[in-house]
């Protein structure tokens, strides 16, 4: 399951034409919608080369460091990886820790309406 500390204002599925235009469909979630049984942040993410990630927005924090040491790590393993992370256009400090710098950012145009 998500991580219990997740509020139910956090259960918002990312809305379809979003994840097709962007070919998200493939790619392992961590944090789907609706949530699953297996929190996202116990799981291997070097297993997988491609990740999508719309993470609980009241507690974003572990899930940019989660993405950080993955890449990080890939990197030391000489291994490609894709990390594709949603979050607000806001930028509190765990992405200037964890984000800025590190991987690519693209801000969407025009607020989304979730699921």
């Amino acid at each position: 399951m998500q991580d219990s500390r997740c509020k139910k204002s956090d259960l918002w599925g990312t809305p379809r034409h979003l994840i097709l235009e962007k070919g998200w469909d493939s790619w392992y979630d961590p944090c789907p919608y609706p949530p699953s049984e297996i929190n996202g942040l116990d799981v291997d993410w070097l297993k997988y080369s491609k990740i999508f990630i719309n993470p609980p927005y009241s507690n974003i924090k572990p899930w940019a460091k989660k993405c950080a040491e993955t890449i990080e790590r890939a990197k030391e393993l000489n291994q490609e990886i894709e990390i594709d992370l949603l979050i607000p256009l806001a930028t509190p400090k765990y992405y200037w820790d964890f984000i800025n710098g590190k991987c690519t950012s693209e801000f969407l145009k025009k607020r989304l309406k979730f699921i």
